[in-house]
């Protein structure tokens, strides 16, 4: 029970209704005022008295319900025309608004239909009771059975996304567990010695060819899904619906995410030399990374520190030189601890520049350092995060590889912190 601001029920049709109840000598013209504005309103205008029975119905009801005014006036509200499973609530409703005066509520409740089973109705009632005219409860009722039926079938489409979901979730399950199954294999296949390099290569180009197929297969179903959600969220009003959308959205977006690195990594994959080299400030680079992912930063409140002299430049690829930055600080950002702190350094080198990026987070157990670098891994237990694809690392070590750099990780431990160091060459060759 609450009160209800620019709903139907205008301060009009209340004045009119005291109009009403309450005209005393006027002419003909002045009483019919009132009376044409009520019959003329597409919604039924009833009042109960205190009693809860009717002494009012406005004309529209037949239209709306098939009954005559004078069928329902005079009978209590709950005589026969609500549906029995919803008679208690709306019974309970209209108890609790008589006992508080001037206060309206929204009932939704099914009504008999004269001629042709039930339709939904949506009521507003406004306590007027102590109204010196009225006396009486105002009611004013529309039939809402298509927005009912209409949220029905959104639930319906609801389903239908959660199963397409899971469909794509089984499929992202098969795809990990592939992978994995060719790594293992191609792990043996190296312990067996050289002489079986030619195969190695071949289940490496294998893979790599089913990743970057796989991914686009998985690209083709989530385009109409992804195009959907936005219509979805047109209207809806339940909050278990809205709920459940946010969810479905929320994994479609990581879904998305994962099929896109997993279609970038296969083409830096194919690709064997960097062609579009550009002299960048390092620290207007590692400042977009930071920027890049500050909110989550701010909601965890790090402290990030930047040394960086702003002279530094490096050469690196147009394509691939933000990527590769916001990468490393996503990394250092998403597994710190609460008001952590990271630390970002350079330094010229005689061949090069060397960047540090320190952090104080969850770190790395020993045996698991080198498997940080695998795809579709976040290492060790510790680091396991729902929505991350354990592909950020692979993408990073791959483009330094292209530049021809480095990349090393240092840990002393879990709860210890990471240290990633890169080395750039002044001059790739």
């Amino acid at each position: 029970m609450h009160p209800v601001g620019g709903d139907r029920i205008s301060q009009c049709i209340i004045c009119s209704i005291s109009q009403f109840f309450g005209r005393r000598e006027t002419t003909m013209n002045h009483e019919e005022q009132p009376g044409l504005l009520i019959r003329n309103s597409a919604d039924i205008i009833t009042v109960l008295d205190h009693n809860q029975t009717r002494v009012f119905v406005s004309e529209s009801v037949t239209g709306i319900t098939g009954y005559l005014p004078e069928e329902l006036i005079g009978e209590p509200f709950d005589s026969l025309v609500i549906h029995p499973d919803d008679l208690i609530q709306v019974q309970e409703a209209i108890d609790r608004l008589i006992a508080v005066p001037e206060v309206q509520t929204r009932i939704v409740y099914r009504h008999r239909h004269k001629h042709d089973g039930y339709i939904y109705i949506e009521t507003i009632a406004t306590n007027l009771l102590n109204d010196p005219q009225i006396h009486g409860v105002l009611m004013s009722s529309r039939n809402c059975s298509e927005m009912i039926l209409a949220e029905a079938r959104l639930h319906t489409q609801i389903e239908d996304l959660k199963r397409r979901n899971t469909d794509l979730e089984t499929i992202r399950t098969e795809l990990i567990t592939r992978i994995v199954t060719i790594e293992e294999q191609l792990r043996e296949q190296i312990r067996d010695g050289q002489e079986k390099r030619v195969e190695i290569d071949q289940l490496l180009k294998q893979k790599d060819e089913f990743i970057y197929q796989l991914a686009h297969d998985l690209r083709t179903p989530l385009t109409p899904v992804v195009a959907m959600l936005p219509l979805l969220a047109i209207g809806i009003q339940d909050p278990d619906a809205k709920s459940l959308l946010e969810i479905f959205g929320t994994s479609i977006q990581n879904l998305q995410k994962m099929v896109e690195d997993i279609i970038y990594y296969s083409q830096l994959n194919k690709q064997f030399l960097i062609t579009d080299y550009t002299t960048y400030s390092l620290l207007i680079l590692i400042d977009e990374a930071i920027e890049a992912n500050s909110f989550m930063a701010v909601q965890k409140e790090l402290d990030i520190q930047v040394n960086i002299p702003e002279e530094i430049t490096i050469n690196a690829s147009r394509a691939h030189a933000r990527q590769l930055f916001s990468n490393l600080i996503n990394n250092a950002v998403k597994y710190n601890v609460y008001k952590g702190l990271i630390r970002i350094t350079a330094i010229r080198l005689k061949n090069g520049i060397e960047i540090t990026i320190a952090d104080t987070g969850i770190g790395i157990a020993e045996t698991q350092i080198d498997r940080i670098w695998d795809e579709f891994t976040t290492g060790d237990m510790a680091r396991k995060d729902p929505s991350s694809k354990g592909l950020g690392l692979p993408i990073v070590r791959q483009i330094i590889s292209l530049h021809q750099g480095t990349i090393r990780v240092s840990s002393e431990g879990i709860g210890k912190g990471a240290t990633f160091r890169i080395w750039f060459p002044d001059s790739p060759s």
